[in-house]
């Protein structure tokens, strides 16, 4: 099993935000939610699912978070973050753990983000490309995965929570745990899980409030005086959608886009743009989890090499190579006309088993 989650001890003095002023709930207001709400048995693991997405944009919070992290290897990496959201589209992070990012600040809105990097004294500014969420897939969701909520709720940060958890229907892993606040849903603790039933990753907050009040310069990207500004702006001609018509006559025709690959179902297909060669995404997702393939043309008939990879068999004599980024594996190999590669936090067993639903993964490319 993996180690325990390292909590990274954080000292009295961290505090939440030097620019937010702390509100208390009333001690008389959570009694009458805690008293007030439906018991664990009344409710649906897929409702509280949509509450909790609903809710993070929905509520003004402050608060410090953990995140811990394992990979596959059973390393672990532990981020500690003071947070502030305004709803609904002003988000603040500031690092406090490890050392090596103490002092860095992620700032958002509905049109940029800054980052601001204590050691050069540089604020980083993107502008968010506009984009169309995708639409949660409730019914793809239940289609895939079981929502069960335990018949006790728990506490987190002190406040009362649902627990829920997600189990694949199709394979033998537990997908997730969430914690969801009873009075407002959002999900204060989730817990992902490898494909062997350890833990993947472990988000939660230690101490929360839904009445902070801000300073007016909490959310302000002038807040760092003297720091140098870097500009980097989104082109429009990042990606281009593109129609199944589109995408059947791309690749010179031999472009491979199933509607389903076991039960990922195809969302959506782009064409990047590419200096040499056309490259679609093709974006697939079973209600929770998402799965990226990427489709080029081969560019030489010697096998396609990923740096840090290893080989691995697939069905029908091909040979793939897969490597690990993270809680994501990515599965690349060759076709005789194309070069396929699958990225998804998912595992290489199951990257493998997804690949051998194409129609072109049992046949070899390794020289021609």
């Amino acid at each position: 099993m993996r180690p325990s989650i390292s909590i990274i001890a954080a000292s009295a003095a961290l505090s939440l935000l030097a620019s937010a002023a702390q509100v208390s709930e009333p001690a008389h207001a959570a009694s009458r939610n805690r008293d007030s709400a439906p018991k664990a048995q009344d409710v649906s693991g897929i409702d509280l699912y949509r509450k909790s997405l609903a809710a993070a944009e929905a509520h003004s919070y402050a608060g410090h978070q953990y995140i811990t992290t394992w990979t596959e290897d059973g390393h672990s990496t532990t981020v500690v973050t003071a947070v502030a959201h305004r709803a609904r589209y002003e988000f603040l992070q500031r690092f406090t753990a490890p050392k090596s990012r103490a002092g860095r600040v992620i700032l958002e809105n509905a049109s940029n983000q800054w980052t601001y990097v204590p050691r050069t004294n540089v604020v980083i500014q993107t502008a968010r490309p506009p984009q169309r969420p995708d639409e949660p897939d409730f019914g793809l969701l239940k289609q895939n995965y079981a929502l069960n909520v335990a018949p006790k709720r728990e506490k987190i940060a002190g406040r009362d929570s649902y627990v829920v958890t997600i189990a694949s229907k199709h394979r033998k892993d537990k997908a997730l745990r969430y914690w969801v606040d009873v009075s407002t849903g959002l999900a204060l603790r989730s817990e992902r899980y490898h494909a062997d039933g350890d833990l993947a990753s472990v988000s939660y907050f230690s101490d929360i409030n839904f009445h902070p009040a801000f300073a007016a310069s909490t959310f302000s990207p002038t807040q760092w005086p003297g720091a140098r500004v870097q500009q980097m702006m989104y082109k429009s001609t990042a990606a281009s959608s593109m129609t199944p018509s589109e995408t059947a006559r791309s690749l010179g025709g031999h472009a491979v886009a199933p509607a389903n690959m076991r039960e990922f179902k195809l969302k959506s297909v782009t064409r990047l743009p590419a200096a040499k060669q056309e490259t679609l995404h093709l974006h697939y997702s079973d209600g929770l989890t998402s799965l990226s393939v990427f489709e080029t043309l081969k560019a030489h008939r010697k096998a396609t090499r990923m740096p840090g990879s290893r080989p691995i068999a697939l069905p029908g004599g091909n040979t793939g190579r897969i490597a690990a980024r993270g809680n994501y594996c990515i599965l690349n190999f060759d076709t005789p006309r194309n070069t396929i590669t699958l990225l998804g936090d998912l595992s290489p067993e199951t990257l493998v088993d997804l690949a051998s639903s194409l129609p072109v993964a049992a046949t070899s490319g390794r020289r021609y």
